[in-house]
């Protein structure tokens, strides 16, 4: 073959001869990689633990599907750390012949092949997962229920009826976990459960419920979240004031301003960030009175949310509130107005 190259090269024939080198480059490339392959597969029978694991981890790197019955084989390595790699594999390839035996995979013994197995699952975006990863969120291992709702999350759509379901689980790392997944999701469906999971006897249920509300922002989850801003869990109070500031229904302004006095200052101030998102004016003078709170985060909510409702209107608000004798207040007022106003609005302030 180089023979005739040259010889085509001697005669002038320079385009046919290009043509055949490419050819020859690339069926060689071909073939190297195919031989690679070839040679991982055997190496995942190799009495080296070590090699097979490398092995494994180069197969799922290459993506190749010839790897995907050798890898299935070797989720039943003797090795957890070789199983682990090949469910990784698996999950990278994204071959649906690969869900049924990561779905006993999840049952293995071992943290590391359960959680893998998860992942790949997730990977793989398979619908008869769903059930096996919902079981799988009563894992005793917090790693395995963390990847097994992460996995729900990325299958979707059609996990969400399972998720729902999930609920009224009994076990509460099962709910907890699904509604977490749920407020990632984003799907309206999952308004009306989570809103009945305000009421979850667990207090992190209840706090997760008013994330995942805020966090799909429907309308309907308004009145029920100003309800559990009075919830004996003050971490439950303030997720439901920050889920408030992410709806922005002004149906929340009067519960938010009192809110302002409760005595967890961790909820004072998600009710000043609330406040300062929904930009209503009848919080303007509440938000004043926040910038004398004992709680430094809370001056500084307070002060950024004058700010913002002062960008929606004049500088009024935030020229009574500069009046505080507080300076690190009034910094952080002026910091972050300088940043947002307009040039005529920041002329005023550099008057005050």
């Amino acid at each position: 073959m180089k023979h005739y190259v040259i010889k085509s090269l001697k005669k002038g024939v320079k385009a046919k001869a290009m043509i055949l080198l490419i050819s020859l480059c690339l069926t060689s490339i071909s073939y190297s990689e195919e031989k690679d392959v070839y040679e991982l597969i055997q190496q995942l029978k190799d009495k080296n633990s070590f090699i097979r694991q490398k092995a494994a981890l180069a197969l799922g790197n290459k993506k190749d599907v010839r790897a995907v019955e050798p890898l299935i084989v070797a989720l039943k390595d003797e090795e957890e750390y070789v199983r682990s790699q090949a469910a990784r594999a698996l999950g990278e390839i994204k071959d649906v012949r690969a869900v049924e035996p990561l779905i006993v995979a999840l049952k293995d013994e071992k943290e590391i092949v359960r959680r893998m197995a998860a992942e790949a699952l997730g990977e793989i975006k398979d619908v008869r997962a769903v059930e096996p990863l919902i079981v799988a969120l009563k894992d005793k291992n917090p790693n395995v229920q963390h990847e097994s709702a992460e996995a729900l999350i990325k299958i979707g759509a059609p996990a969400i009826d399972s998720l729902i379901v999930a609920l009224k689980d009994k076990d509460l790392n099962v709910r907890w976990k699904a509604t977490e997944a749920l407020g990632v999701t984003k799907d309206v469906r999952a308004v009306k459960p989570l809103i009945v999971a305000l009421k979850d006897e667990a207090s992190v249920v209840r706090n997760r419920a008013a994330t995942a509300l805020g966090e799909i922002k429907d309308m309907r989850a308004v009145e029920p979240l100003i309800v559990a801003l009075k919830d004996e869990d003050g971490y439950v109070r303030s997720m439901a004031a920050r889920a408030l500031g992410e709806i922005k229904d002004v149906r929340a302004v009067e519960p938010l301003i009192v809110a302002l006095k409760d005595k967890d200052g961790f909820l004072r101030r998600w009710a000043a960030e609330a406040l300062g998102k929904i930009k209503d004016v009848r919080a303007v003078e509440p938000l004043i009175l926040a910038m004398k709170d004992e709680n430094l985060f809370v001056r500084r909510k307070a002060a950024e949310a004058l700010g913002k409702i002062t960008i929606v209107g004049t500088i009024e608000p935030l020229s009574a509130a500069l009046k505080v004798k507080n300076l690190e207040v009034i910094a952080e007022a002026y910091i972050f107005l300088f940043k947002e106003v307009n040039q005529e609005q920041r002329f005023s302030l550099s008057r005050l």
